[in-house]
């Protein structure tokens, strides 16, 4: 995305002579005509909702683009490993530094939450609004903290890594509802077994990839932002603490 910054350096890494086939895995794509352009037919490039194929087809004819869902809907919970065991057999203990994380992320959900009165018994749910520059909701309902902006970098295959996903999915677990401008905090809920509502972002990142990939999830909906006030209006008075 143009608005974090230049993508000069990765430009030249996809795009130099000694790549001989390049793919790209699903991505959203929006205001970086110059990288665009700059695929050729080493290049197959997938996009995860129709705004971002649209897009790129408009600008390039030479590299092939294709649709596919977010890779996050491939993932399968049971395939996380239960903590590396040690030689003995024993299970491993994860670094203090994930565990102090894994705490942090508990308490900004906790402080998240909000109870509602819903098909005939209280839900438990939280709202967990991104912060920055993709954020299209007003200011006054960017609450608390972003998970995001806690636990985020490279997918490294390490067991804390694991523990950390493993760790995040019995949190939302506890939850009946998870609503959110954050794709993966979405998905997440939605691996985890919530009801989960999406709130589109400023470009159209959420709207697409529902439209493309979970219109029909029994548990997945669309949340236009002026009907977020309408159907949880416990939200506001979580605004009001």
């Amino acid at each position: 995305m143009s608005f974090y910054g230049s993508l000069d350096e990765q430009k030249e890494e996809l795009t130099a002579r000694s790549v001989e086939r390049c793919i790209i895995l699903p991505h959203s794509f929006y205001q970086v005509d110059s990288l665009i352009r700059s695929f050729d037919e080493r290049h197959l490039v997938f996009c995860r909702e129709q705004r971002s194929l649209d897009y790129c087809l408009s600008l390039n004819e030479r590299a092939q683009f294709l649709p596919a869902d977010d890779m996050a809907l491939y993932f399968c919970p049971n395939s996380l490993p239960s903590f590396i065991l040690e030689e003995k057999g024993t299970p491993a203990c994860p670094e203090p530094w994930a565990v102090s994380l894994l705490e942090k992320i508990r308490e900004s959900v906790q402080e998240s939450s909000f109870c509602a009165f819903r098909e005939n018994y209280w839900q438990q749910g939280a709202f967990l609004p991104r912060r920055g520059k993709e954020s299209a909701l007003p200011a006054e309902l960017i609450l608390g903290r972003d998970i995001s902006d806690l636990w985020n970098g490279w997918g490294d295959g390490s067991a804390e890594q694991a523990f950390l996903i493993g760790g995040l999915l019995s949190i939302l677990k506890e939850l009946d509802i998870v609503i959110s401008d954050r794709l993966h905090i979405c998905i997440a809920g939605l691996l985890a077994g919530c009801r989960v509502y999406f709130l589109d972002n400023n470009y159209g990142k959420l709207s697409g990839v529902y439209r493309q990939s979970l219109s029909d999830h029994p548990r997945a909906n669309l949340l236009p932002h002026s009907e977020l006030s309408v159907l949880f209006p416990e939200i506001f008075s979580l605004v009001r603490k």
